[in-house]
C-alpha cells in the first residue's frame, strides 16, 4: 500500500505541476505577447517594464492560488490528486480549512520552491528587477530545503508543507 501511495502521490504531483504550469503559461504568455508584440514560449522579464513584470507575478499568483488553494478547498482535491484517488485532509481525516490550504501554498512557495513552478517565476522576476545575488541565495536555500523535504517525504510520507499545515494526503480507498 505504501508503494502505491508514493507512486500515486508522485504522479498526482506531476499532473498538477503540468496542468497548473500550462494554465499559467497560457494566460501569462498571452499577456506577454500582447504587451511586447513578441511571440515566445517563455517570458523574458528583461523585455518588460517593472509594472508589466508585476502584472505577470499577479497572474502567476492568481492562477496558482486558484489551482492550489481555492479548487482543492471546494473539491478537497487538485485535479492530479483526483485522478490518482488522493485527497487532502486534516489530521483528523476531515476536510481541510481554507487556512490549511493557504499554509500549504505558502510553504510550497517559500520552502519547497525548487519543485514549485511559481517560485521560478518569482526568482526570474527578482533576478531581472532586483539584485541577482538575492535571487541566487533564494534559489540555493530553496533547493536545500526542497531536498530535505523530499528526503523526509520518502521516509515519513509527508512533506514539510504537510507538517506545517497539519494536513495529510490519503488514498481515498483508505478513508
Amino acid at each position: 500500500m505504501q508503494k502505491k501511495y508514493k507512486i500515486n502521490r508522485l504522479i498526482a504531483y506531476i499532473i498538477d505541476w503540468i496542468l497548473s504550469s500550462l494554465l499559467y503559461n497560457f494566460i501569462a504568455l498571452l499577456y506577454y505577447s500582447i504587451i511586447t508584440q513578441i511571440q515566445s514560449s517563455k517570458i523574458d522579464f528583461y523585455n518588460l517594464k517593472l509594472s508589466q513584470g508585476i502584472v505577470v507575478i499577479i497572474i502567476c499568483f492568481l492562477v496558482y492560488i486558484g489551482y492550489f488553494i481555492l479548487y482543492p478547498y471546494y473539491k478537497e482535491q487538485t485535479l492530479g490528486k483526483k485522478m490518482m484517488h488522493l485527497e487532502i485532509v486534516d489530521l483528523n481525516q476531515k476536510p481541510c480549512s481554507l487556512t490549511a490550504y493557504i499554509l500549504r501554498f505558502i510553504c510550497l512557495l517559500l520552502l519547497e520552491g525548487f519543485i514549485f513552478y511559481p517560485s521560478f517565476v518569482i526568482i526570474q522576476f527578482i533576478e531581472c528587477f532586483m539584485s541577482v545575488d538575492i535571487a541566487t541565495i533564494i534559489y540555493k536555500v530553496s533547493t536545500t530545503i526542497t531536498i530535505l523535504s523530499l528526503f523526509v517525504a520518502v521516509i515519513k510520507n509527508k512533506f514539510f508543507h504537510d507538517y506545517i499545515s497539519h494536513t495529510e494526503v490519503i488514498l481515498i480507498n483508505d478513508k
